[in-house]
């Protein structure tokens, strides 16, 4: 989403649109479409503005305490050299995820490297409110199987 308002924005992707679209939400700073913090900032204070539900992604702790200021709905902590790699997050950063939990204000979601229903668990279980992921879901064979899978991971 751009932080646009209806009007002359040809190529741009408005709030307005997404919600006549149906949108309820938005993902902001994601690692495929990464922009700059005063960008993130902007982007959120849009979708607030159009009542869509905002998780907004940072790469290092620093930045999930800095953004978590900002009030997002949710904030996504994931380390980029661990996105799509299918090797867990949360092991690797289970205290960072620990301490984060501990000072953040706003729910946290764990993404990168998530790819079962234990992982999921693994990341309840130390504080997290979910998880963020797309690659095992969507280049699962059984994509149905998979979803099922997750979802035990939620069942503590």
């Amino acid at each position: 989403m751009d932080p646009i308002d209806p009007g002359k924005n040809m190529g741009w992707l408005s709030p307005y649109s997404l919600k006549d679209a149906g949108a309820s939400g938005v993902i902001i700073n994601h690692s495929e479409h990464k922009t700059t913090d005063e960008n993130v900032k902007k982007i959120l204070d849009k979708a607030r503005e159009y009542n869509l539900k905002n998780v907004v992604i940072a790469f290092d702790p620093e930045t999930v305490i800095k953004y978590d200021a900002w009030e997002p709905d949710f904030i996504s902590y994931e380390r980029e050299d661990a996105i799509g790699t299918g090797e867990s997050m949360v092991s690797k950063e289970e205290g960072n995820i620990k301490k984060l939990v501990a000072v953040l204000k706003r729910p946290l979601i764990i993404g990168a490297g998530i790819a079962t229903g234990n992982d999921i668990r693994d990341a309840i279980k130390i504080g997290a409110v979910g998880v963020i992921m797309a690659s095992r879901f969507v280049l699962a064979p059984d994509p149905e199987a998979k979803l099922r899978e997750l979802a035990s991971g939620f069942k503590l």
